[in-house]
Parts: structure tokens; sequence; C-alpha cells
């Protein structure tokens, strides 16, 4: 059904098969792989898909695409337990020292000839037990809004073609598979490895990739397979954001076969 595997599509992808060879007049690694997969008319006849109408789209073909290619689900980031910040709670010097003051000032309480002289001791370590669990419960409340917040961006909406008369519909990021086209537009953040099948003045954020650093890539088609002096670059990764142009582009990579 399916000419290209999971593992060769996310070859376009690979930091070093991205970069320019620094010799001039050389090829990208990505832009070689492209052409031998037959540019992008091959690309698309290989997914079977269309740059106009898309994937077929329904059930059955859904589920067949998630199974050979997978789907485009990541898993959430894990957030600390209730117990592990109350514990981390008792890492702080001054709260250590305050325990141990208030143990002293309990076991002299306790032996001590007067009475309710344990009280004070007491009352110290009531003290450090609200201020322990006030401040855990704060922290884990944080880090389930936290969790809520990302869930809620990874299954933002885009627009994809599908169906026979190419019509654009919204679709969950989380429901995207291999071969599906998206309309791409400035303000959107890329939902998964994508190659530009058509595109005008499109260029993108890369700074995910490079430690935090703004990095604006001009995304162009490669035209031919003697276009290679200027290394056009049509490869848009995920979590990239779009700053300008419009265009569309074919899904190739999902889930943990994604850059990131």
């Amino acid at each position: 059904m399916y000419k290209l595997r999971p593992e060769e599509l996310s070859l376009f992808f690979r930091k070093e098969h991205m970069q320019v060879p620094e010799n001039k007049g050389e090829k990208r690694e990505s832009l070689i792989v492209l052409e031998k997969v037959g540019l992008y008319a091959g690309l698309l006849h290989s997914l079977g898909t269309d740059a106009l109408t898309g994937i077929i789209g329904d059930a059955k073909d859904i589920k067949r695409r998630q199974t050979f290619f997978g789907e485009n689900a990541k898993q959430l980031p894990k957030i600390k337990s209730f117990l592990s910040l109350l514990l981390s709670q008792f890492e702080d010097l001054s709260l250590r020292i305050l325990l141990v003051a208030a143990t002293l000032t309990l076991a002299v309480g306790l032996y001590s000839a007067e009475p309710y002289q344990w009280v004070e001791g007491a009352s110290i370590y009531f003290a450090v037990a609200l201020i322990v669990l006030f401040t855990s419960g704060f922290d884990y409340m944080k880090e389930k809004q936290y969790l809520k917040q990302h869930s809620e961006i990874l299954n933002e909406e885009v627009s994809v073609i599908r169906g026979q008369y190419g019509l654009s519909q919204p679709c969950k990021v989380f429901d995207l598979v291999v071969g599906d086209v998206i309309l791409i537009e400035a303000g959107m953040r890329i939902p998964a490895d994508c190659v530009l099948i058509e595109g005008m003045d499109v260029t993108v954020d890369e700074s995910a990739y490079n430690e935090g650093a703004s990095t604006i890539v001009a995304k162009t088609l490669s035209k031919d397979s003697d276009q290679h002096l200027s290394n056009p670059d049509p490869f848009l990764l995920t979590r990239s954001l779009v700053m300008t142009g419009q265009g569309r582009a074919v899904v190739c990579a999902v889930g943990e076969q994604r850059r990131i």
C-alpha cells in the first residue's frame, strides 16, 4: 500500500541530513533522499495522497495509516507527585533548623517538672506541618495546571485537506496521520514533521532546535534535481513557528518518528 516506511521518511528530518554541506555544489542529504523518491509527486504517490484532495480520510484509511506509520500522539510530561513535592520541602536548611529546634524544645518540655512545657515544641511542629502542607498543595496545583495547559496546546486544531472534493476541515493535532495535506499559514505551529509541497514566502522560526536562539529559515521548494547550488529547504519541523507566508505541506512523520 505505502512505498515508504516510517524510518525512511524520518531521514528527511535528521539534523545532519538537513545541514547544508560545507563544500559548495553539494546537496544537503535531505534533498538527495527527496530526489530518490521522485521529488514531491513521487513522495505524494508513495504516501497514497494527493496535493489537492489529500487522503481519502475515512475511518478505515485513518486506521490503516495509524497502524503503519504510528499515531501523532506524544506522551505528556510527567509531573511531580504530591509526596515528592512534600519531601522536597524538607530540603530547605532553615526548615531543618526549625525542626531541630522544635525537637529539642519538645524533649525538654516532656522531661520538665513544669506542666505543659511540651506545648511550645508541639506548636512549632504544628506550624511547620501547616506550612509544608500548604506549600506542597500549592505547588501540586501548579503542576496539574501546567499539565492541563500542555495537553490543550498539543491538541490544537489545524486545517487539513481530506476527501475527494479537496475541502479543508479542522482536525485535532493528535488525529493527524502521515499523508495528510495541511494548510500552512502565518502564526501556526507545525504539528508534525512535514514537507512543503506548495508555498509562497514561507519562513519559520526554528528556535526550538537551536537552544532558544531565534532562527528564521526560509522554506522553498526544490523544483528539479539540478537545483542544488541554492540548497532549497522544504522541510518543516514539529513545533516550528510559521512567521510569514502560506502554503500546503504533507505530513511525513508523526509521534515517536518526529524530530521532537
